[in-house]
């Protein structure tokens, strides 16, 4: 059978996307494009609206064309009927489902519309993986979370925190190394919580472990909530220091308002917050910081919104993302108030502009930088490479000859900042 796989999936589930394909191609099925495939395999998310309407928009579009499709992972487990409002012909499985795609596909292929909601949960690391880019490695650390965010759908798809044992985690960041993987990156629902369920060991420990692998790699630290890292905070800034961890924390802000961090039962407060900020940046000045928030909460008021655009210009945040607030049906009787969409929108559109002045302000500060890089990516026009920090520079395939085979130690200057981008030229 002819099959497309389209993911919409954040970093935890790549692993399993990537499963999934090798699992496809072995059972002698053939990964395509969506015009030759028989089947489209639509790998979904939950986390955000923006996904959430590209899922149901291309939903629609392959329904028009009479496409048969499969619709896996997050959004089934807690969006099924919306999912079938779109296309009712649509067959559907849930997270657990990942392992057992083969079997459902042949299902599909003898002309059953499938539904599968049944699989329990097989916790253990995937393997056997076609890496969507062979130079980036995806290892996750846990299945769900320790947290229970009253806004987060994952706590319906990805459950309770299961932390996996070390040697489980460093043996596929070794087999990843070994099979020519340049960056590790390390995924969870909150890698920070990693270890709090098993006592043993937690995340930085973790880390130095992967550190003492043999070969030439990053190491990249997935999403993390504040109130996780705080127990842990100096450890991790101390681990940091190693050549091998990039100096890049992915910290999710949410909101800049207790009184929102409070409702939303995020386990922080903005202090803290801006606390662990100021202590990485203290060690490490030239370091990247990215965040989420989301603007349009239904306990949101303008003077609570207002508090998060001043904490994000206070930690100076590189990388900002931001989503607007939709509301799950787990919610109703958390949101007695629900803001106008009108409002939600101004103030997505107000962010957004925060967003790019505090992404350019950070950029043009890597004007003039140079060192070592390592070459991770390439679109048709450029080489993506990264630095210490986990910036993107890109180096222009028209300037430069072939740099496929130096994958590291690629000594860059930074000439041009553009957006989240820097752009470089190769030094002798």
């Amino acid at each position: 059978m002819k099959i497309a796989i389209e993911s919409y999936v954040c970093d935890a589930m790549i692993p399993w996307v990537e499963k999934a394909a090798n699992d496809l191609i072995s059972a002698g099925h053939k990964i395509t494009s969506a015009f030759e495939a028989d089947l489209i395999i639509i790998a979904s998310c939950v986390l955000n609206s923006r996904k959430e309407r590209q899922i149901l928009e291309r939903l629609s579009e392959i329904k028009n064309a009479g496409k048969k499709v499969l619709v896996a992972g997050c959004m089934v487990d807690v969006k099924k009927d919306l999912i079938k409002s779109v296309n009712e012909k649509a067959s559907v499985c849930g997270n657990a489902s990942y392992f057992y795609l083969t079997d459902i596909v042949e299902k599909i292929a003898s002309g059953y519309q499938v539904e599968r909601f049944s699989d329990k949960p097989i916790k253990m690391l995937p393997q056997g993986r076609i890496r969507t880019n062979p130079k980036v490695a995806y290892i996750p650390l846990q299945e769900g979370c320790s947290r229970f965010c009253t806004f987060c759908a994952c706590k319906f798809a990805r459950g309770t925190l299961e932390s996996y044992e070390p040697n489980q985690i460093i043996a596929a960041a070794e087999r990843a190394v070994n099979t020519g993987a340049k960056e590790i990156v390390l995924v969870g629902e909150d890698i920070a919580c990693y270890g709090e369920d098993i006592k043993s060991v937690r995340l930085p420990a973790i880390i130095r472990k992967l550190c003492s692998l043999k070969g030439d790699f990053k190491i990249k630290l997935g999403y993390m909530n504040p109130a996780s890292v705080l127990p842990i905070l100096d450890d991790l800034i101390s681990v940091m220091a190693h050549p091998k961890v990039y100096r890049y924390l992915h910290l999710n802000l949410i909101s800049g308002s207790d009184h929102v961090l409070k409702k939303t039962e995020r386990g922080y407060t903005k202090r803290e917050f801006l606390e662990i900020v100021n202590a990485f940046r203290k060690k490490y000045p030239l370091m990247t910081i990215e965040s989420d928030v989301m603007v349009g909460h239904c306990s949101e008021s303008d003077i609570d919104f207002e508090e998060t655009i001043n904490v994000v210009k206070q930690a100076k945040i590189d990388i900002l993302n931001v989503y607007p607030y939709t509301q799950h049906w787990f919610e109703k009787k958390l949101c007695e108030n629900e803001i106008v969409s009108w409002k939600i929108k101004e103030r997505y559109e107000k962010m957004l502009k925060v967003k790019e002045a505090l992404e350019n302000d950070s950029s043009q500060r890597w004007i003039g930088w140079n060192g070592e890089c390592i070459l991770v990516d390439e679109t048709k026009e450029y080489y993506v490479l990264r630095n210490h920090a986990c910036r993107d520079v890109l180096i222009s395939k028209y300037s430069y000859g072939n740099l496929g085979n130096m994958a590291s130690g690629i000594k860059v200057e930074v000439v041009k900042a553009k957006n989240t981008y820097l752009f470089g030229k190769i030094m002798n």
